[in-house]
């Protein structure tokens, strides 16, 4: 699996994105990559579309197996859902959750 800084590191350079964590999950035989995204407050859906573009656009600055298998968009991070696990935010925002 590829590291979770810079999943997170790609992730956090998409203009939508105020904050994301990535850990790895055990699904289908194999570890997979999860990332947990808080979206910046602007017009948009959030879903399926915004999913594949996030994963399309880590696919362009990662290692093709590197990318998010698994989105799953939150209102905030917290580290009780991410024990042990920084969690990366953009510029101008805490990262205290």
């Amino acid at each position: 699996m590829a590291s979770p800084i810079s999943i997170e590191a790609a992730l956090m350079e998409h203009p939508r994105v105020q904050k994301a964590a990535a850990i790895g999950v055990e699904a289908e035989y194999t570890t997979r990559v999860k990332a947990y995204v808080v979206c910046r407050r602007e017009p948009g859906q959030i879903g399926e579309e915004l999913t594949v573009e996030l994963q399309t656009w880590c696919k362009s600055r990662l290692r093709q197996y590197e990318y998010p298998y698994f989105i799953e968009f939150v209102d905030e991070l917290s580290r009780k859902r991410l024990p042990g696990r920084s969690i990366a935010s953009s510029p101008g925002t805490s990262n205290e959750a």
